[in-house]
């Protein structure tokens, strides 16, 4: 399905019970929730969606990244979701802290996700190394691109990163480009102290990672939950863990 501004969406079990919407991160689509939005399916209505720029989604000639939370915004309207729980997963994560800072859900659960820019506070230095990524990305696709997958995706078997970048190489280099400036430029949220946020995190994700959590655990009181035996796709690389974590997780904040 889809809504007006081209924005694909797919919804899965009873719309009587709590709402999530599922974030995807850079380069892949919403297929990569699909197992978990079945599974979970019985006991919660679960909405996954297309980035714009993504999989089935519109893809502009040219967009701002301020739209992606508008299309958030007008998914959960469109859908008449109440109190939503808002899940991102690594990039999606900073498209969920951007809706939570203008619309403060309840709760917030950011999956392996940047809470502030992967690069220096200033202003110079960091143009440079967008432009410096930019032309490494442009010149070497999509060997750049496969660099970045099998450092993200570890733990995952040949035949899944080739699909994963199958599925990043389809949606274009104009689209990573945008995801990767997004990543780059983002300073943070200002999120509200009415929104619970809780940071879940692979036991063996990148250092990096975890110093995002702390600083959002000092910044909010978040929670930081650890899912052993994972790098960073928890709820692939050990999803029957994850599952329950996340059952938890609702149950005490939602």
């Amino acid at each position: 399905m889809k809504l007006k501004n081209g924005i694909y969406y797919e919804t899965f079990g009873n719309k009587q019970n709590t709402h999530i919407v599922l974030i995807h991160p850079a380069a892949v689509d919403s297929k990569i929730w699909k197992n978990l939005a079945q599974s979970l399916s019985e006991q919660y209505f679960i909405v996954i969606y297309d980035l714009r720029y993504h999989g089935n989604s519109i893809h502009d000639t040219d967009y701002k990244n301020d739209e992606h939370v508008n299309d958030l915004y007008s998914l959960v309207f469109h859908l008449n979701l109440q109190n939503p729980i808002i899940c991102g997963f690594s990039m999606g994560g900073i498209i969920a802290q951007k809706y939570s800072e203008i619309y403060s859900p309840n709760l917030v659960i950011l999956i392996g996700s940047p809470t502030y820019s992967i690069l220096p506070n200033f202003n110079f230095i960091r143009y440079l190394s967008k432009l410096l990524i930019n032309n490494l990305i442009l010149f070497f696709w999509p060997g750049s691109l496969k660099y970045l997958i099998n450092a993200l995706f570890k733990s995952f078997n040949d035949e899944l990163k080739k699909y994963i970048l199958k599925i990043a190489i389809k949606n274009g280099k104009y689209s990573f480009l945008k995801d990767v400036e997004l990543i780059i430029d983002f300073n943070g949220a200002n999120i509200s102290n009415k929104t619970r946020v809780v940071c879940v995190i692979g036991e063996f994700d990148d250092k990096r990672v975890f110093k995002h959590a702390i600083f959002m655990q000092d910044k909010k009181k978040s929670e930081i939950i650890t899912i052993k035996n994972a790098y960073h796709v928890p709820h692939i690389e050990n999803e029957n863990l994850f599952k329950n974590k996340f059952k938890e997780i609702i149950g005490k904040y939602a």
